[in-house]
């Protein structure tokens, strides 16, 4: 550590957070950290609620990662259902989500949502998290979540006996349906 205009600096990625306890414990307020951005995060700065980590989120990928229109609506919109089911189980501090209450909110949505919905969620509140994690060194809860996107479907196609109905179909003499007969042959 070293000290910079009466405060002390320590490298987040290196002292565990009960030493800082143990700083704030003894009335030090003065604490900062260093992020891996090298920004400075003030101790109180480091008690991140849900509703601000939200708001900082949805700025940063709005500003800063110029998502489109579109795609923040979406991972809004999926953060609010997550922020609706943190509220229900009362989690209020981005520091008390763990995995298991992350698989407990995957359970409960499976009986609302489809499998694709489900893994387009879960991709909304890991971008949240690796947002969280980055900027404030905190742990990532979905690192071993593994959401798969569900059973692909296989295309309908015609059998042999169909194509060759369809091509022998066509009067070449005419000339849009020798377009169309083309057509089909170049497919």
């Amino acid at each position: 550590s070293s000290e910079y205009m009466g405060s002390i600096f320590i490298d987040a990625k290196k002292i565990a957070y009960d030493i800082v306890d143990e700083y704030l414990s003894k009335g030090k307020k003065d604490i900062v950290f260093v992020s891996p951005k090298q920004n400075l995060i003030r101790t109180e700065d480091l008690i991140l609620g849900i509703e601000e980590a939200y708001q900082k989120y949805t700025t940063e990928v709005t500003v800063n990662e110029g998502l489109s229109k579109h795609t923040v609506k979406s991972y809004c919109s999926d953060l609010i259902i997550y922020f609706n089911y943190l509220e229900s189980i009362h989690i209020e501090d981005t520091k008390d989500i763990t995995s298991s209450i992350l698989d407990n909110f995957f359970t409960s949505l499976k009986s609302t949502h489809k499998q694709t919905s489900i893994y387009r969620i879960s991709a909304s509140i890991r971008s949240f998290h690796h947002f969280i994690a980055f900027y404030y060194d905190e742990k990532d809860p979905t690192t071993n979540i593994e959401i798969s996107k569900g059973p692909k479907k296989l295309p309908v196609f015609c059998s042999v006996e169909e194509i060759n109905t369809l091509m022998t179909s066509f009067d070449d003499s005419k000339n849009e349906d020798l377009l169309h007969h083309a057509i089909l042959e170049l497919i």
